[in-house]
């Protein structure tokens, strides 16, 4: 069932990626193919040409089978390949791929890091980690259009975006070893 609702998305939406972004985020089709939700009840709602997040107000917990959702920065960072880092001001902002294929996301200001849901950032940025997540080495970014994330923060001014497989960067940029 799962498969064939991912199938039908794509049909719809070639190029929204969202076969990788739905198995990244552990979704599962709610109504049909049109309604997808996260373990924790937060909600993908697929549209005639876009994709929409849509944040629940009371989260469940009790459904996450990730072992690394509440794990501490070094753990998640030692058991992932690859990293998407945007440092702004006042936070910063880290998604990271698993060895397991999931995707996790951290954010990070006064030097405190929280685990929050990547399904939370926006669309943009699932595309952006979707289509660049088998690329090896290291890249700088000077634009990208991260759109605005559903948790209410932008990341249109960046100071630094850089995405790769060399861990040893985001342990350092993070001071996490």
């Amino acid at each position: 069932m799962r498969k064939r609702a991912i199938e039908s998305v794509l049909a719809l939406l070639p190029k929204s990626k969202f076969d990788l972004i739905a198995e990244m985020c552990d979704l599962t089709p709610v109504e049909g193919w049109r309604l997808w939700e996260s373990p924790v009840g937060h909600r993908i709602r697929v549209m005639d040409n876009m994709l929409s997040i849509k944040p629940t107000k009371s989260p469940n917990y009790e459904n996450v089978l990730d072992l690394y959702f509440k794990a501490p920065p070094q753990d998640i960072i030692h058991n992932s390949y690859w990293f998407l880092y945007i440092g702004g001001v006042p936070f910063s902002s880290v998604w990271l791929i698993g060895y397991d294929g999931r995707l996790r996301q951290m954010l990070v200001s006064d030097d405190e890091i929280v685990n929050i849901e990547p399904i939370l950032s926006s669309i943009n940025v699932l595309r952006f980690v979707a289509k660049n997540f088998e690329s090896t080495g290291e890249r700088t970014l000077n634009k990208m259009n991260c759109g605005s994330p559903t948790y209410g923060r932008s990341f249109d001014e960046f100071q630094i975006a850089i995405y790769g497989d060399n861990m040893n960067t985001i342990r350092s940029l993070l001071n996490v070893w």
